[in-house]
């Protein structure tokens, strides 16, 4: 039996972004060290490895990029628009993560970093200036329904 679905067909690539919230409610963004979008705002994040875990992408990512041990307390959302990322189709599963234990470092992945309010307006690279909007957005209307 062949599989109708094309096996050389291209497929999208899944990753993870991670919003690392403080007690504050802002929200923890890392200059990007590479290209695409080297030197602008963004997410913690990156590709899930063959046979690995969503979740643990997201630590491992965040450990990698940030020196953070985090742990996974909810999904925030999928993001599929073509486009989002220059390299090709991308679909990204957002996470909300706490800090378990560390503060943030500066790595070759992540150039700077710094805590902004998820409504500043930053030059962010991705679709992640839309991740961050939409996070406020689900913050306030939460705030107003407690």
């Amino acid at each position: 039996m062949t599989n109708s679905y094309a096996q050389d067909q291209a497929r999208p690539t899944l990753t993870v972004d991670v919003i690392i919230p403080n007690e504050q409610g802002e929200v923890l963004v890392i200059r990007r060290g590479h290209a695409p979008y080297e030197g602008l705002w963004c997410l913690p994040g990156g590709l899930v490895d063959a046979g690995e875990m969503v979740e643990a992408a997201a630590v491992r990512e965040v450990k990698e990029e940030t020196g953070l041990d985090v742990t996974i307390a909810r999904v925030h959302g999928i993001y599929s628009k073509n486009g989002r990322d220059p390299r090709g189709h991308y679909v990204s599963i957002t996470l909300v993560a706490h800090v378990v234990e560390g503060t943030p470092q500066v790595t070759e992945e992540a150039r700077e970093w710094q805590w902004v309010e998820p409504k500043e307006k930053l030059e962010m690279a991705f679709d992640h200036a839309r991740i961050l909007a939409d996070h406020a957005e689900r913050r306030e209307t939460n705030a107003v329904l407690a």
